[in-house]
């Protein structure tokens, strides 16, 4: 950790591992996986079943296909753990999101399609930073392909996706 120690001893009671990879397949379109796992260091029983430490209590993956627009061309969702059976009902609403397009409104249209009692919380929060994935992927790869063909990296047409959302990003700033 890059936190400075703590002033009292503690003990850890719970780990949120999330995690984002970006891939590029060979036809051209990306692939963003996105994987969360809870887990705790002790025993407990929740709802209907006994957790072992270190069992997860949510492992969930999720696969979107998006093109260079970064429209959802597909999606493929599991769920290894989950607390409840009926929380695996969610996964075939998740295929609602095919055609959505990642930019402004994409949160609204992840509620729109999956959301309250239409999906799984841990879900559409998964799905709302996977466009920060995707945003931090697709642009970058494309200009390290052109740098790596000896080819000219056009700058930004439109402001980038960060400015006037950030602190360092103002609108009005350098």
């Amino acid at each position: 950790s890059h936190l400075a120690p703590t002033a009292v001893p503690r003990e850890l009671v719970h780990t949120r591992q999330i995690t984002f990879r970006g891939y590029l397949q060979e036809d051209k379109l990306w692939n963003i996986e996105v994987e969360l796992v809870d887990t705790k260091p002790y025993d407990f029983v929740m709802h209907h079943r006994s957790v072992e430490a270190g069992e997860p209590i949510h492992s969930m993956t999720i696969r979107l296909t998006i093109d260079d627009q970064m429209t959802v061309r597909n999606v493929v969702s599991s769920m290894k753990y989950a607390p409840l059976d009926e929380c695996r009902l969610v996964l075939d609403p998740m295929q609602t999101i095919i055609g959505l397009t990642m930019g402004p409104g994409w949160r609204g249209a992840i509620d729109k399609a999956i959301g309250g009692t239409n999906g799984c919380t841990h879900m559409r929060d998964l799905l709302y930073n996977a466009a920060t994935a995707a945003y931090l992927m697709i642009p970058s790869y494309k200009a390290y392909l052109l740098r790596k063909a000896g080819k000219p990296v056009p700058p930004y047409i439109t402001p980038p996706p960060q400015l006037g959302k950030c602190l360092p990003w103002p609108l009005d700033g350098p």
